[in-house]
């Protein structure tokens, strides 16, 4: 984390977890997300939408730390990359049903008030979107 640092001033750290940007948050949680474009294209989303949201990108040295800081902060989601996507299924207090049968989860979603999760996989429904034929 402290070579992260060194390259990434700007980055802030809370525990484990960097947090960029304000507290009320979504964001993607994994490894390489200090590559990731997501927060550009969602922010262009929530732009173009009317949306008042931040996408953020969290590197966290555990799923349950990821979750617990997320959690702790009134954070309203996040989704997955590796090493996350199976070790979240463990986690949830409920699982989709693609989930379950995939044993992966790329998307968490947190009740406003109790804080239960949600654990979903989108990526059957992604991928069936990309055989439908093109009208």
């Amino acid at each position: 984390m402290e070579q992260v640092q060194d390259r990434h001033p700007h980055l802030k750290y809370i525990g484990k977890l960097v947090i960029l940007g304000p507290m009320k948050y979504l964001g993607v949680v994994g490894w390489s997300v200090l590559l990731n474009r997501s927060p550009t294209m969602q922010h262009a989303t929530f732009t173009t939408r009317g949306i008042v949201a931040r996408y953020l990108c969290f590197v966290a040295e555990s799923m349950q730390d990821a979750m617990t800081l997320t959690q702790e902060r009134g954070g309203s989601g996040l989704n997955l990359t590796d090493p996350y996507k199976e070790s979240a299924t463990e986690i949830v207090d409920q699982l989709s049903v693609d989930a379950t049968a995939l044993r992966a989860t790329n998307t968490i979603r947190f009740a406003e008030v109790s804080f239960i999760s949600a654990g979903f996989d989108t990526d059957i429904d992604d991928i069936s979107a990309t055989l439908r034929p093109i009208s």
